[in-house]
């Protein structure tokens, strides 16, 4: 792919942050003293509209004897509906931190959104933050749904693993017919993501205030499954499975580190119950 228009795009997307953030400064001013009382109180402190700052991101792909910006390579395909998703979300974190909410702010969409439950265990979402059913198959064809989530003791960071595997007739799916099994790729994205306070450069001249950021860390793994062609219908639908059936396999995956990446939101100021 050509890295010119993924380039572009990356720069239109700097500068239309920047612009934004420029439009909500007084917004911000005024939000500082709230961040702070947040600050003190966890139940509260999630509970904000987060804006992807695009500089911020970096992808390296490590599958290679050296890390390599993989960010440039992405498809602008990819690039759009990972922004659409994921480049400004609510999130709402219930009283007791026993799950959470997350929901495209660009969406349209009335349905519930996509909720993730804290306690560890492998559950299945189904929706994606736009809207979206999870088990529609992306762009590069993979099917989500089945993860795990916890947040720390202070309730500072989350931990959330996201597995998902590719259709049969999907484009990058490889699926492949051995002797008497069936292979098809899977995948698994670990995710940290940790609050802090940050220096709120934006309103630096008029208080001393800091703003609140998430910072997300994560890595893409990758792997395949064979199973024998008599247990499979329909190809690999691992949805037709069991979810104790799906944790006793995802458990068992043998991954391979692909990707790394990084990525900062800013909270906006936003109401909330």
């Amino acid at each position: 792919m050509d890295q010119q228009p993924a380039r572009a795009l990356s720069e239109t997307l700097n500068h239309a942050f920047h612009s934004f953030t420029a439009l909500v400064r007084e917004e911000m001013i005024a939000s500082a003293t709230r961040y702070r009382y947040l600050i003190r109180n966890n139940d509260k402190i999630w509970n904000q509209r987060w804006l992807l700052e695009p500089g911020s991101v970096e992808i390296l792909e490590i599958s290679a004897d050296s890390p390599t910006d993989y960010w440039p390579e992405m498809r602008l395909v990819d690039i759009v509906q990972l922004l659409s998703e994921v480049g400004c979300v609510d999130l709402t974190v219930n009283d007791d931190a026993s799950w959470l909410a997350l929901r495209s702010a660009m969406s349209t969409s009335t349905s519930a959104p996509m909720t993730l439950i804290t306690d560890g265990n492998l559950h299945l979402f189904r929706v994606l933050p736009s809207g979206t059913p999870s088990m529609i198959a992306t762009t590069g064809g993979w099917v989500i749904g089945d993860y795990t989530a916890t947040f720390s003791e202070v309730g500072h960071s989350l931990e959330v693993n996201l597995y998902s595997y590719a259709e049969e007739e999907a484009e990058g799916a490889h699926l492949t017919h051995l002797t008497s099994q069936e292979s098809v790729n899977v995948r698994r994205v670990s995710l940290s993501i940790r609050l802090e306070e940050k220096k709120n450069e934006i309103a630096a001249e008029l208080t001393r205030h800091k703003m609140l950021i998430a910072l997300v860390r994560g890595t893409v793994y990758g792997s395949s499954l064979s199973l024998p062609l008599n247990e499979c219908k329909n190809g690999f639908n691992l949805s037709e499975r069991s979810a104790v059936d799906r944790a006793g396999i995802w458990s068992e995956v043998e991954w391979t580190a692909w990707w790394e990446f990084k990525a900062d939101y800013i909270a906006m100021a936003r109401s909330y119950s």
